[in-house]
């Protein structure tokens, strides 16, 4: 899929779920993947799209060792995922916990990885954008795996 069929899929979908990686990605402007999520959020800050991950997301990130001795990034973080227009980060609700055990017990997910995945759905998110392969047990044409797209 070329980059345009990219942006095409996403502005159809109007709703993407997105993992804790693309944020990664967006961040250190990773060479590899970088085009690509600065299409995904170029999309969004133009409000073509909606994206909408799970509150395990800024967890993930903040944590990084990496971040360690450097309160202004972790601060800059943080007002991103708090002040990004059209971009949910969405507390864990009930129905999230039902739909990620749910996924657990059938696929094997780990924790994290399912309830990212849960929330998308209970969001209504008809695209889940992840760069994780074990998201492929799942067969689900709503996944798109960042590396399948290159």
């Amino acid at each position: 899929m070329g980059l345009n069929q990219f942006k095409n899929r996403l502005v159809q979908a109007k709703v993407c779920g997105v993992d804790s990686m693309i944020f990664i990605y967006l961040f250190e402007q990773n060479p590899r993947y970088y085009s690509w999520v600065k299409t995904l959020f170029d999309l969004t800050e133009q409000g073509k799209i909606q994206l909408v991950t799970s509150v395990i997301t800024p967890i993930e990130i903040l944590s990084t060792p990496g971040l360690t001795d450097k309160p202004s990034q972790i601060k800059l973080y943080l007002e991103f995922f708090k002040q990004m227009n059209n971009l949910t980060v969405a507390d864990i609700s009930w129905e999230t916990v039902e739909l990620s055990s749910s996924l657990r017990r059938k696929h094997g997910l780990r924790t994290p990885d399912a309830i990212q995945f849960a929330t998308a759905q209970v969001h209504s998110a008809p695209l889940f954008l992840t760069n994780d392969k074990h998201f492929s047990k799942l067969e689900s044409n709503k996944i798109l795996l960042l590396n399948s797209l290159l």
